[in-house]
């Protein structure tokens, strides 16, 4: 049996048609689709908790996510989750306040994780634990009036414990640092 895994959201019930996409999705899914007889399956449901939302009625999507091996890495708005599948038991789980509208993220042959940060324009690579390693952004750093600290939370805690991190583990990077970071995730 051969699957393909797809990644999207489940539409909000709602009574205004006109709302913004970021508020449209009440939940992530994960959906498994046996190609050779067409049957699918939610695999997960996700809902991302309240305190790692950028508001109360913000959109929860499963966006692009990369599968190696036996392992999904997937990404909402503002977390990466890694579950192994099939069975998808959730092995990892981070979120950072500075995380921003995030797209995708793929593993490097490091072991680290390359994320796409688009919301403020930069790619960032982590540890397994959530520290940043690199970050590469069209600026010349992130700024530390906006970000002055980090939680993080580690893949083995579970979701609602925190630890904090000062800024300085973020090391700006250069316009061709950021172009190196974006290549190596393309690469990954």
């Amino acid at each position: 049996m051969k699957n393909l895994y797809v990644l999207g959201a489940r539409e909000k019930v709602r009574f205004l048609k006109d709302e913004e996409e970021w508020r449209l999705y009440d939940r992530a899914l994960a959906v498994r689709v046996d190609i050779e007889t067409k049957a699918s399956e939610v695999c997960v449901e996700h809902i991302t908790p309240l305190e790692a939302r950028a508001s109360g009625d913000s959109s929860v999507v499963f966006k692009c996510g990369t599968l190696q091996g036996n392992t999904l890495y997937a990404c909402t708005s503002t977390e990466v989750l890694i579950y192994e599948v099939p069975e998808f038991k959730r092995t990892g789980y981070i979120s950072l306040p500075c995380f921003n509208d995030l797209h995708h993220v793929t593993p490097t042959p490091e072991g680290n994780l390359l994320v796409a940060n688009t919301g403020l324009d930069m790619v960032v690579e982590l540890t397994g634990m959530g520290i940043c390693v690199a970050s590469g952004t069209s600026w010349a750093r992130i700024p530390r009036r906006t970000f002055p600290r980090v939680s993080i939370t580690a893949k083995s805690k579970p979701p609602n414990r925190t630890t904090l991190i000062p800024i300085s583990s973020f090391k700006s990077k250069t316009r061709s640092g950021s172009r190196d970071l974006i290549r190596r995730m393309l690469c990954a």
